[in-house]
């Protein structure tokens, strides 16, 4: 059986969606044609999944894992970005990432993904770190469906120290209404975490493993060891984060983000596997935050989709659909929109009092 749309089709309507003179009728069919796009995801993304799964649990048996389908929105910012991108052929509509304790172990896992035919290396952001400070690894899968040969997954691999200050900066993209990636935003808050990143790379390089545990963090003990161990290598920048975290009132910020999405897994319904977030009024300090829960992918990419429609080019809102095994899990995996920024927190606070 043919697929729906065909592969020119589909390349077709991401560029109508990258051309903001596109009229709105063929804008409407071209979001379909993403949505079906973007569904065919489902089976490899799974399949990959399982994949990192078994390579992360052999170095660290604390992994966690989590996957998620790429925003409608960010999709299309990603087509305008980079004028010369086919939909085709975007690499992350879906993706699948695996935290874990130490760097090592993040190597070790990319190492195993490698040996397969399917996987290959795309960056090593721990060697060689983004502009923006970003650190982690990324690796791409091809797979192959009935109705098309070629389906790509993203694999992302960090350490819980390079989650814990990705998913800061999402925060701040999330209810601030302002991007911290991609070379865009406030230049305040970049800077902000540029800096962070840096001293962030030095904990996590010598320190996690032994003397800073996530697991029985003490801010007293991680600032005097690195104070006396790193005091003449980290003292002025320290100094820096710490006058640039009271100009954007960064803790303060934090303790409104935190208060406004506070979710607990006893307000989940029973047989709920999927849900749909909706945040409106971005930027403000009383976020709204809407959470609808779905048994099924169906229901919930239904509703997912519905909102999309409507906010494509809203920067004030945000929907995003969700689905790991547990909502445990989910609050761990994906503390961007859970706001458990309690790691990162203490971790900068320990930065400041250097």
């Amino acid at each position: 059986m043919p697929p729906q749309f065909s592969s020119s089709k589909i390349g077709r309507a991401g560029k109508r969606l990258r051309n903001d003179d596109t009229p709105p009728d063929q804008k409407e069919a071209a979001l379909d044609v993403l949505a079906y796009w973007r569904a065919q995801h489902s089976g490899p993304l799974k399949i990959a999944l399982a994949e990192l799964g078994t390579a992360s649990v052999q170095h660290d048996k604390n992994t966690l894992l989590a996957s998620r389908e790429k925003r409608a929105k960010s999709i299309i910012d990603k087509l305008k970005r980079e004028r010369s991108m086919n939909l085709t052929t975007m690499q992350d509509i879906a993706g699948c990432r695996a935290i874990v304790g130490v760097q090592k172990d993040a190597l070790k896992v990319a190492k195993s993904l490698k040996k397969k035919k399917h996987i290959k290396l795309v960056n090593n952001y721990i060697n060689s770190p983004k502009s923006d400070g970003y650190r982690g690894i990324h690796l791409v899968g091809k797979f192959s469906t009935k109705e098309f040969q070629t389906l790509q997954v993203e694999f992302q691999i960090r350490t819980n120290i390079q989650h814990a200050w990705a998913t800061a900066g999402e925060i701040t993209e999330l209810f601030s209404a302002t991007p911290i990636k991609n070379l865009h935003g406030d230049a305040q808050w970049k800077h902000f975490y540029k800096l962070v990143a840096d001293c962030f790379a030095i904990i996590d390089d010598k320190y996690i493993n032994r003397d800073i545990r996530q697991d029985s963090f003490d801010t007293d003990q991680a600032t005097y060891l690195l104070r006396n161990r790193h005091g003449a290598e980290l003292g002025s920048i320290a100094k820096e984060i710490r006058r640039r975290s009271k100009e954007l009132k960064v803790h303060d910020k934090f303790n409104v983000f935190r208060k406004t999405l506070q979710f607990s897994i006893l307000h989940v319904p029973p047989g709920s596997n999927y849900c749909v977030i909706h945040a409106t009024d971005l930027g403000t300090a009383k976020p709204s935050i809407k959470v609808r829960m779905c048994k099924d992918v169906v229901s919930a990419r239904n509703i997912n989709f519905t909102i999309e429609k409507n906010i494509i080019n809203d920067s004030n809102e945000l929907v995003v659909m969700l689905s790991v095994g547990a909502m445990a899990s989910l609050e761990s995996a994906y503390p961007n929109y859970f706001a458990d920024s309690g790691y990162f927190l203490k971790l900068l606070k320990t930065i400041e009092k250097i």
